[in-house]
């Protein structure tokens, strides 16, 4: 006697299968060739987008609620929407599809794919065929971005289109009570500015401020007020141009963390903390300081005449004879070469210990290196500062001693 196969399973297998066969070539956009009838219901369900707002530059969540008499196993549509005011983030499983089954697994399955129209898929599934609970209840939280330049009251429509709604024998699509939602940004409501970058270049004391930013034109001809530590900048005092701001350096009278705030009409403040330093306001003595200077580091700041005439001597190997040194004295090494001038004379070229190759050098601030020139009597006063590398001689048209060095540094300043 032939042996009988159980006519429940090989249903319920057939069935799971077209199923999610049916969904599945939905949602890579196939027309489906089987899903081509409307079945009658008792009750159709309704498939609901909630209508949320939100300012700009929040994430946003949509739900998607659906109320059924538990007939449904699967779901399947398409989202449209504005993409420049909205940016879709991810989903969120809600809470009518957050079951588990024995072994911890999700029971149901939500897939997604963006459209070459445009348009937004999502589709949810069973494997095997699981009816979504009766009742009322959010199947999924979609999460979108609200752009930064968004206005207040502006709005889109999120709409619904090719809805298939399946029950658990996937033979035909259950009639569906469809309501759309819309997204919409609050009157009154605020955009968020590009951010400000402080200037770190030049940020003395009786230096120009330069601030940075990615431009957006929109807030930078919405610009109505810059403030300084709560006070309000004088206009004739700032300049706005495409990515940077430049504030007067009157405004800036000492060294400390200023406070800057940009106001513009529809957006928050944009604020940034603007360190100064001090100026420089001595004048070189002819000392050298080293102190600055290490053989590990890349990268110097110079702040004071003293360092300037130090990193002269670092590179020369040489200063000027009576100079006092801060610092350690062994950074300043005095190399000896020979070499021959015309007519046969022989010199001693002098090189210093570090030609600074691959390393960069920071002026920070202005300096008064001192010394006056009277070019009536053709005389000097004061400290005698020694150029940074170069090729000249160590006493005034005296061949036999000079400086040989080079500088192969970056020097910014």
């Amino acid at each position: 006697m032939p042996r009988m196969k159980p006519k429940g399973r090989y249903r319920f297998s057939i069935l799971c299968c077209f199923v999610v066969l049916t969904l599945l070539l939905n949602l890579v956009g196939v027309v489906n060739p089987f899903m081509t009838g409307i079945a009658a219901a008792d009750q159709n369900p309704v498939l609901e987008l909630g209508s949320v707002s939100g300012n700009p530059g929040e994430e946003v969540r949509v739900p998607l609620t659906l109320t059924s008499s538990g007939q449904v196993v699967g779901l399947q549509f398409d989202l449209s929407y504005d993409h420049d005011l909205l940016t879709y983030q991810g989903r969120t499983y809600g809470d009518l599809i957050n079951a588990v089954n024995d072994d911890g697994d999700r029971i149901y399955t939500i897939a997604t794919n963006h459209l070459p129209d445009g348009k937004f898929r999502l589709m949810v599934y069973s494997i095997p065929t699981t009816p979504m609970p009766s009742g009322s209840g959010t199947v999924v939280e979609l999460r979108f971005l609200v752009a930064a330049g968004a206005a207040a009251g502006q709005t889109c429509a999120l709409e619904f289109s090719g809805v298939i709604l399946a029950d658990r024998y996937g033979e035909e699509a259950i009639p569906t009570t469809v309501n759309n939602g819309q997204f919409s940004v609050p009157q009154g409501s605020v955009s968020q500015p590009p951010a400000l970058t402080a200037d770190s270049t030049d940020n003395t004391v009786g230096q120009d401020v330069y601030l940075s930013f990615t431009d957006d034109e929109a807030w930078r001809n919405a610009i109505s007020e810059i403030s300084v530590d709560g006070s309000a900048v004088d206009s004739g005092k700032y300049t706005i141009a495409a990515g940077s701001i430049t504030i007067d350096q009157s405004v800036f009278t000492t060294a400390k963390d200023y406070t800057i705030a940009v106001s513009a009409a529809g957006y928050n403040d944009a604020s940034v903390t603007q360190t100064m330093h001090p100026a420089s306001t001595s004048v070189w003595d002819g000392s050298i300081d080293v102190t600055w200077y290490n053989t590990t580091d890349s990268v110097f700041y110079i702040d004071t005449p003293a360092k300037l005439a130090g990193l002269a001597a670092i590179v020369n190997g040489i200063y000027n004879t009576g100079a006092t040194v801060t610092g350690n004295p062994d950074y300043i090494v005095y190399n000896v070469g020979g070499g021959t001038l015309a007519g046969s004379t022989t010199a001693t070229w002098v090189y210093g210990g570090d030609d600074f190759t691959g390393k960069t050098v920071y002026l920070t601030t202005d300096l008064d290196m001192g010394g006056v020139y009277d070019s009536t009597t053709q005389t000097w006063s004061g400290p005698n500062y020694m150029p940074i590398g170069g090729q000249y001689c160590m006493t005034y048209q005296d061949g036999t001693t000079l400086i040989g060095s080079s500088w192969n540094g970056t020097f910014d300043g």
